[in-house]
Formats: structure tokens, sequence, C-alpha cells
């Protein structure tokens, strides 16, 4: 894929639009209809998935590991969500 310089800056990226999809997704989802409830919930989570991918790629740093268990955490909580 590239350098480890060039993981971690994506990464980065990554994480500021995971953490603001997901904040997003915290505070409207009661309010959203079943069918914008399942694609963004489905969207968060394979970006999740793609941050658990590449943090697990980068061996160089200590916060990479920090941010993949991190992610994990946050994709067990999503997962759990039902529409109601």
């Amino acid at each position: 894929m590239g350098t480890e310089n060039e993981k971690i800056n994506i990464l980065n990226q990554l994480t500021k639009i995971i953490d603001s999809q997901a904040t997003r997704f915290r505070s409207e989802r009661k309010m959203m209809p079943q069918s914008r409830f399942v694609a963004e919930k489905k969207l968060l989570l394979e970006n999740i998935n793609n941050g658990i991918e590449l943090a697990s790629q980068i061996k160089s740093s200590t916060s990479a590991k920090e941010i993949e268990a991190d992610f994990r955490r946050l994709h067990k909580e999503i997962s759990g969500l039902k529409f109601s």
C-alpha cells in the first residue's frame, strides 16, 4: 500500500472520518428512518473495518494498535445498535 508514514497519515484521516460519522450517527439515529439507519450503519461499519485492517498493517506505531483496539470496541458498539 505504501510506506509506514503514508499508512499512518491515511489512518489519521480515516480516524477523523470515522469519528465524525460515529458522532453524527449516535446523535441522529433515533430520528432516522429505517433505510437511512441501515445505510449509515453499514457504511460506518465498513469504514471501521477498513480502519482496523489498516491499523493492523502498521507495525511501528503503538498508537496504531491503540486505534485498532478503539475501532474494535466501536465496531462492537455500533454492531449492537438496533433500529428503534
